[in-house]
């Protein structure tokens, strides 16, 4: 289970490491990425699974049967929604896909499995995926913008100074928010004014079942 605060990247490194593995051929039937951000219920959660693994499944009992003798690898992407209405199907759908014996499963969501539905998941392994230490959220957003930044803040030898501008704790590290305001730095949009924009964004913060996941709607 990759854990942590919305933007952090989970889906990403999810992603990342769902292609490492099947580029050196660890996954012999493959990948399938399920996209349960935004479902609330066992039914949605059921026909997303069914889509991503081309199956027509009705119970989670289709799942486990299908899935016995596959070899591959079932990324369950924002599971948070369904974690907090449907605490119940989320279990059931974990028990039918580690019931298949050769099938491995990555989970996102905001805190472990075992914190915020119980259930005796011995086989969970949390790795938390916090925010980006300063130097390394300030190498990112550099990364992107660089040809756009103010000279005093452009190449690597000036990274101390992106880093100490306000806009970048308004960032907090988080992947997403500096994803979203590079786009704004390119236009043109002066440092300082998106430094304003940005203000009132939350601090990340670990918590379960969900979190607000309205940081960047201010952009």
């Amino acid at each position: 289970t990759l854990w942590g605060p919305h933007g952090t990247g989970k889906s990403a490194l999810g992603k990342a490491v769902a292609q490492f593995l099947w580029q050196r051929r660890f996954l012999h039937d493959g990948v399938a990425f399920v996209e349960l951000a935004g479902l609330r219920t066992e039914a949605a959660a059921l026909g997303a699974l069914g889509e991503a693994l081309d199956m027509e499944v009705a119970r989670w009992k289709d799942v486990s049967r299908a899935l016995q003798r596959w070899q591959g690898l079932v990324v369950l992407d924002g599971v948070d929604d369904l974690m907090d209405a449907a605490p119940q199907a989320l279990s059931k759908a974990i028990a039918a896909l580690m019931h298949a014996s050769q099938l491995q499963v990555i989970v996102t969501a905001c805190c472990p499995l075992a914190t915020a539905i119980g259930g005796g998941l011995n086989a969970e392994h949390p790795v938390h995926v916090g925010p980006l230490p300063p130097r390394d959220a300030a190498r990112l957003l550099h990364a992107l913008v660089a040809d756009a930044l103010h000279p005093h803040l452009r190449g690597t030898a000036n990274l101390p100074n992106l880093e100490r501008h306000p806009l970048m704790r308004n960032l907090a590290g988080l992947p997403r928010r500096i994803l979203s305001c590079a786009p704004l730095v390119r236009q043109g949009l002066p440092l300082d004014e998106i430094t304003r924009r940005t203000a009132c964004l939350p601090r990340p913060r670990d918590e379960c079942p969900t979190c607000p996941g309205q940081m960047d709607a201010h952009l």
